[in-house]
C-alpha cells in the first residue's frame, strides 16, 4: 500500500482557498481566533507567574519559621472562591466539563455570562 503525501495536501489545502471573489466572508473568525487566543495565552502567562510568586512568597516565611501558611494559603483561597460562587452564580458550583456539556446540549451552547467570569475569577 502507497501513501501520497502531495495528493492529500493538495486536496487538504483545496477547500482553504478562499472564494473567487476575494479573501473569504469569514476572514474575521480567523482574526477573532488570533486575538483571543494571544489574550488567552497572555492570562495565562500571567496567572502562572502570580502563583509563582505566591509560592516563593510562602515558601520565604517557612524558611523563617512561618509554616502555618502553607495550611493557611489554599483555605484562604478555597473560601473565598466559595464565597464568590455562591453570592454572583451559584450555578457555577462544581466541575466545568460537565457544565460545558449541559449547556451545549441543552441550551444551544449558550452559558451565562456571570457564570463564565465567576468561573474564571475563582
Amino acid at each position: 500500500m502507497s501513501f501520497d503525501i502531495t495528493k492529500l495536501t493538495r486536496s487538504g489545502l483545496a477547500r482553504f482557498k478562499p472564494a473567487a471573489g476575494g479573501a473569504g466572508e469569514d476572514w474575521w473568525l480567523i482574526v477573532l481566533g488570533a486575538v483571543i487566543g494571544s489574550f488567552t495565552g497572555l492570562c495565562a502567562i500571567g496567572f502562572a507567574r502570580a502563583l509563582h510568586l505566591v509560592e516563593h512568597g510562602i515558601l520565604a516565611r517557612e524558611e523563617s519559621g512561618t509554616s502555618w501558611l502553607l495550611i493557611a494559603a489554599p483555605v484562604v483561597g478555597m473560601t473565598l472562591s466559595g464565597i464568590l460562587i455562591r453570592l454572583f452564580a451559584p450555578e457555577a458550583k462544581g466541575h466545568g466539563v460537565p457544565q460545558v456539556m449541559k449547556a451545549l446540549i441543552k441550551n444551544k451552547g449558550v452559558i451565562k455570562w456571570p457564570v463564565g467570569a465567576t468561573k474564571v475569577v475563582a
